[in-house]
């Protein structure tokens, strides 16, 4: 599903072709790794941005998470909770699976969001 981002050369791709072949890739992974498997789960949505990726998870208990500051031009009023990945105000344990999805390159400590995440996830949850 990203051969094709695999097999362009670097810069070849403009920024929304590449974003509707992550779309789509999304989509297909979403279909396959979180709705079947995890009907009625806890989903975070780490870094947010708009919400965009709420209407793959209706079958589950989504939350979007997102500081509210990367585009101006955003609407972030859909969001369920504003605050930083990196001090993310949710109890351990609290979610069955999260996503992250193109945010990590736009935090100061990846490493520290991953432990974040890692931290709010419940035994055997899917990151």
């Amino acid at each position: 599903m990203f051969e094709r981002l695999l097999n362009e050369p670097p810069y070849s791709l403009r920024q929304p072709e590449k974003e509707a072949i992550l779309l789509e890739g999304l989509n297909e992974l979403t279909r396959h790794h979180y709705e079947r498997s995890l009907e009625y789960a806890r989903i975070l949505d780490a870094g947010a941005g708009e919400g965009n990726y709420r209407a793959h998870f209706t079958a589950q208990r989504y939350t979007g998470l997102d500081l509210g500051v990367g585009d101006a031009a955003w609407d972030y009023s859909g969001i369920d909770v504003l605050g930083d990945l990196a001090a993310m105000p949710f109890a351990a344990c609290a979610f069955e699976a999260s996503l992250n999805v193109v945010t990590l390159e736009h935090v100061r400590e990846p490493g520290r969001v991953l432990a974040e995440i890692a931290r709010t996830l419940a035994p055997g949850g899917r990151f």
